[in-house]
């Protein structure tokens, strides 16, 4: 069971990180939603990116997957998740929507698995991702290859 949630946890970061490039170049409502968030990190180093990311992932499925999924369900868990991902600006609706819609695709690897694992992975490595983009990403430049993970020269 544990690889089996494990393996769609690694294709789930892996698509989101790609989608996050993809979305820099094209949206600039995810501009807007970068340049509202990039001040909470823009000074902080690796390791505590790391922490965040390991701290966030962590606790956020232990929360909404391990403890709301089987008592609300995907749908209502997914929400209130998305919900809680409020943040000031013109990038207020989209980082909702697209909290509740990673909601709903990590609460769907824990239904189907069984295991918190396979969507912690994700979690945890969606956030430190493109937490390191928010962190490196300037909107004059292309961002490096997934989730700045692979940085250009």
């Amino acid at each position: 069971g544990l690889v089996l949630s494990l393996l769609p946890g690694i294709a789930l970061a892996a698509a989101t990180l790609w989608f996050t490039q993809v979305a820099l170049r094209r949206s600039s409502r995810f501009r807007a939603l970068h340049e509202a968030l990039r001040p909470f990190v823009h000074r902080l180093s690796d390791p505590v990116l790391l922490a965040l990311a390991l701290a966030s992932g962590f606790a956020e499925e232990a929360l909404f997957r391990g403890a709301l999924v089987p008592y609300l369900g995907v749908v209502a868990s997914s929400v209130i998740f998305g919900a809680l991902h409020q943040v000031p600006g013109r990038g207020r609706w989209v980082w909702m929507l697209w909290a509740c819609a990673m909601g709903m695709l990590f609460a769907g690897i824990f239904s189907l698995t069984g295991q918190l694992a396979g969507a912690a992975l994700a979690h945890v490595a969606i956030n430190y991702g493109n937490l390191r983009v928010l962190r490196d990403w300037r909107a004059h430049q292309e961002p490096a290859s997934l989730g700045g993970l692979l940085r250009r020269p």
